[in-house]
């Protein structure tokens, strides 16, 4: 669980998907950014594309 999500490390884990590795993740993961303040649009924050989210 990544509550807290960083931008550089949204990129590094989309980095890691795009050369074929696999992240696992729960629901509670990316939900505020590094000010403890929660992403606007949805769950998953900086990730919910590279997750199938809408």
């Amino acid at each position: 669980m990544i509550y807290m999500l960083k931008g550089v490390f949204a990129e590094c884990v989309r980095d890691f998907v795009t050369k074929g590795g696999t992240f696992i993740t729960i629901y509670w993961s990316g939900v505020v950014d590094e000010t403890d303040l929660f992403y606007l649009g949805g769950i998953m924050g900086l990730l919910h594309d590279l997750l199938g989210m809408i």
